[in-house]
């Protein structure tokens, strides 16, 4: 009998085909053992029809990690926990205002600054010592979509605009264009990125110091990466401007005021300490 072959439809609607060691690379990133990765990744093989959609992986193993132990899917469902910071992008800016508060940043969210022409809607002004960052927070909702090399030249021209004066009103000042998205970049985009100096984070770029790494780094899990949360629940925390795990875990008394009773309050952070305290 021939080799099974299964063709993985993605969310961008384009095809290719299953990689098991994709598959275990992924797991192992989330905690599991390598021999447990590769019992797992054969497992779900055997289920795989001739297409299948990527999503549809997902929620197999995520309903597998779960059965093993919630951390492990949680750390499997980071990015599209990160995905689900929306529809509106607000809490992602907030999520990424977060990281740069750690770095040692005081931060501004959803400026108005004037350029030399006109004026911007800035997602994020971080400020530390005689540095002055102007970000923008590219956030999408979507697995398969990437951030082009437009995004990039949109963001840089709106920066040398906005660069233009503040240089001339304090030239003692280093200013710096930045670019963060939850997506992967194209190579187009990273290449004029490097060329004009323009600093760029995607979910996997650079290849220290990208998003998923900041994160982990940080401890900076978004509250949906939680799999045992109903839609309804993760909208509680969204409305008070909750958004990271980190938020919860260091004030729990969030949780009653949410509404949450003592018994669910307590299987929460349960799980939440669980996914703070694994590094």
């Amino acid at each position: 009998m021939g080799k099974k072959h299964s063709l993985v439809i993605k969310s961008s609607g384009e095809t290719e085909d299953f990689s098991k060691e994709k598959l275990a690379s992924s797991l192992v990133s989330s905690g599991i053992s390598p021999k447990e990765a590769g019992t797992i990744t054969k497992s779900i093989r055997e289920t795989l029809g001739g297409k299948i959609y990527s999503s549809d992986i997902h929620k197999k193993v995520l309903q597998t990690l779960m059965r093993k132990k919630r951390l492990f899917a949680a750390r499997y469902n980071l990015r599209r926990g990160v995905m689900e910071l929306g529809p509106t992008g607000h809490p992602f800016e907030a999520f990424i205002a977060e990281i740069f508060n750690l770095k040692g940043y005081k931060t501004k969210t959803n400026q108005i600054i004037q350029g030399r022409c006109i004026s911007y809607e800035i997602d994020i002004v971080a400020e530390k010592g005689d540095e002055v960052d102007f970000i923008e927070a590219k956030f999408h909702n979507q697995l398969g979509i990437k951030s082009d090399v437009k995004v990039a030249l949109y963001v840089y021209a709106r920066f040398l605009d906005i660069k233009s004066r503040y240089a001339s009103i304090q030239p003692s000042k280093e200013y710096k264009a930045f670019l963060v998205t939850n997506t992967k970049l194209t190579s187009e985009a990273i290449r004029y990125a490097q060329c004009v100096g323009m600093s760029v984070i995607g979910w996997n770029y650079p290849p220290r110091e990208n998003l998923q790494f900041l994160i982990e780094r940080f401890h900076l899990h978004p509250i949906p990466s939680l799999v045992s949360l109903t839609r309804e629940e993760k909208e509680r925390f969204f409305e008070k401007k909750i958004v990271l795990c980190k938020q919860v875990y260091e004030h729990p008394s969030i949780l009653s005021s949410l509404g949450f009773t003592a018994p669910r309050a307590r299987a929460l952070m349960e799980e939440i300490k669980e996914l703070m305290e694994y590094y």
